[in-house]
């Protein structure tokens, strides 16, 4: 990850921004974002080829949304000399999308957002980005974990006990868990962390959806995500999986969705190189209900 601090005054000149705009950091994400003024958002590049190629996916999708699409997304901003360059000196440039997060998800306005993004999405007729393979970052390696394309143990760092400890039974059982698909699911661009990036706005604005995490995975694999997380950190039950989908199909995308989330956990701790991450991930490990969550789908598999 490249280290920021404040915008450079010639990012903001190249994007046509006010170089006297004040600053504001925003909360939320790991990296630290910037509102320049009342409407653009300056997001720190991780790699600058995905970077370019995310904003360009993005706006093709604004191109193609209808007309009470259910969601909202930021416009890209590209450079000002250069209507297809998104990306100066590691920095992008989003319009801001207002809105809050949540404490407590709103499942159903959330899961229908989900969707409906990623019914459009996949209109864009897309082939899979090469940057989904090139950059293999922790989230990544667990997504491949999850759906049988590589081994836990064939990752490197995965080294903290107490870690494993918590995690090899709920691992074990999802193994067995596991199981084929009963029809053949098409792979499309997903939102891999959708249900932390949904912003909602009063007046009747559908969610707002932000920070892009893609995947190349089938479109329910992005909803199954979000019900995972609820199972695991909003101690959700039954009721959560049955708005979600309890067929054979949306159960075996909810088995894999739980084996990623659980599995960047022994990714996590042991490649945090700050003691403060590395602090939260401790003191957070124990508030996940691993075995919760398992038990919870295990219900659903036939």
């Amino acid at each position: 990850m490249k280290s920021h601090s404040l915008v450079p005054k010639r990012v903001l000149d190249v994007f046509g921004i006010n170089r006297e705009a004040p600053l504001k950091a925003l909360p939320g994400g790991s990296l630290v974002c910037y509102l320049a003024g009342a409407d653009v958002v300056f997001r720190p590049s991780e790699d600058d080829a995905e970077s370019e190629q995310i904003a360009q996916i993005i706006t093709k999708l604004r191109g193609i949304m209808p007309a009470g699409a259910g969601y909202r997304v930021s416009r890209p901003i590209p450079v000002a000399s250069c209507p297809t360059q998104f990306v100066c000196d590691g920095w992008t440039a989003w319009s801001f999308l207002s809105g809050q997060g949540r404490d407590t998800t709103v499942w159903s306005e959330s899961l229908d957002a989900c969707r409906a993004f990623h019914r459009d999405i996949v209109r864009i007729g897309l082939d899979k980005p090469e940057f989904l393979d090139r950059r293999l970052n922790r989230f990544r390696q667990a997504d491949r974990v999850a759906w049988g394309e590589t081994a836990l143990e064939m990752l490197p760092k995965v080294t903290d006990q107490n870690v494993l400890s918590r995690i090899r039974r709920p691992l074990a059982r999802l193994a067995e868990l596991k199981r084929p698909f009963e029809s053949p699911l098409s792979e499309q661009l997903v939102h891999g962390d959708i249900g932390g990036n949904i912003l909602f706005e009063s007046g009747g604005q559908p969610p707002g959806i932000i920070d892009m995490t893609f995947y190349w995975r089938p479109a329910g694999y992005a909803a199954a995500i979000m019900v995972a997380d609820g199972l695991l950190w909003e101690k959700e039950g039954e009721k959560l999986v049955r708005m979600y989908g309890t067929d054979a199909d949306s159960t075996q995308l909810l088995v894999r969705a739980l084996l990623f989330r659980i599995v960047t956990w022994a990714i996590d701790l042991p490649v945090m190189s700050e003691s403060s991450d590395r602090q939260w991930g401790e003191r957070m490990l124990p508030l996940v209900d691993f075995d919760g969550a398992v038990d919870t789908v295990s219900k659903f598999v036939v």
